[in-house]
Parts: C-alpha cells; structure tokens; sequence
C-alpha cells in the first residue's frame, strides 16, 4: 500500500486518474460521504450485485 499526500488524492481524483472507494455500510455512507466515493461496503465483496466492476483497470484506488 502506497501512501499519498492529500493534495496529490484530490489531484488524481479530479483528473479521474484515481477512484476513491469507501467500505462503510450503505447507512453510514447515505449519512455522509466525500461526494467522488463510491460506495462498496467490505461485507458485500464476492456477491452478486458488487460493483468492483465499475472501478477501471490500473486507475489507483
């Protein structure tokens, strides 16, 4: 795992060069959330209906 200064996450989310993911629960995402998360909670990993699919190939994560 590779660590990255704030400034360079926000960079690379903006230029879509990076997918921000956030594993909560879909309550805790639905209370709030960073607006360019997408929501795929760790307890839905390996289920139908898991949207690992809509993470592009070789963009950070």
């Amino acid at each position: 795992m590779k660590t990255i200064a704030p400034r360079q996450a926000s960079t690379w989310l903006a230029s879509g060069e990076a997918v921000l993911i956030d594993v909560r629960e879909p309550d805790e995402f639905r209370g709030e959330h960073i607006a360019a998360a997408l929501s795929l909670p760790c307890g839905f990993r390996g289920h139908p209906g898991h949207h690992s699919d809509l993470i592009p190939a070789g963009v950070p994560t």
